[in-house]
């Protein structure tokens, strides 16, 4: 994202001066979102400042949940995505594992190049390779995911994105918010 002008930044790990928050309105200005971390990176863009991204990734354990908490905590953010950047939202139903993989391989299988569910097959496990690849180069004291797991997981992205799709409101700390465009919050 920060190749592409969008800085990608994670709240617990940002440092700057407070004379510079103050040009862009203060810590204030920044608690109208949900999103704050991302909102204080935009502003430092618009100011026309630099954010550097560090090279070392921040691990962020959130223990065991539900799985009503996992839908809860994913449809908050994805609606959060959708609030900040519609377009990049719409592409990820199209980038998913699942709809990208199944499009290919319905689109080999009409060609003739090779069997659909063996296309589907070798790609879905190519893209699971990539993703516990880059887990361990992340932080290699994870152990290696389950496949079965990784498979529910890129399943259910397709009715998760429909259902982050279907609304605005968000649950956060108990409260029911409303997300407006750019992600500002409104309470319901």
């Amino acid at each position: 994202a920060a190749e592409f002008g969008r800085p990608c930044v994670m709240g617990k790990s940002m440092l700057f001066r407070r004379s510079v928050a103050n040009r862009f309105g203060g810590i204030k200005n920044l608690a109208r979102y949900l999103a704050e971390d991302f909102m204080a990176g935009e502003a430092m863009r618009r100011l026309g400042l630099r954010v550097v991204i560090a090279h070392d990734a921040v691990s962020q354990h959130l223990g065991r949940h539900s799985f009503r908490d996992f839908w809860k905590r994913q449809v908050r953010w994805g609606r959060l995505r959708k609030a900040q950047s519609p377009l990049a939202f719409v592409a990820e139903l199209l980038f998913g594992t699942m709809t990208s993989g199944l499009l290919g391989a319905w689109a080999l299988s009409s060609l003739g190049v090779v069997d659909f569910g063996l296309a589907f097959a070798t790609y879905a496990g190519w893209v699971f390779f990539w993703d516990q690849l880059l887990i361990r180069r992340l932080d290699p004291s994870l152990p290696f995911g389950s496949p079965l797991a990784w498979l529910i997981r890129e399943l259910v992205a397709i009715p998760l994105w429909f259902q982050i799709l279907s609304g605005k409101k968000v649950e956060w700390r108990g409260r029911r918010l409303t997300l407006a465009a750019g992600g500002l919050l409104t309470q319901s």
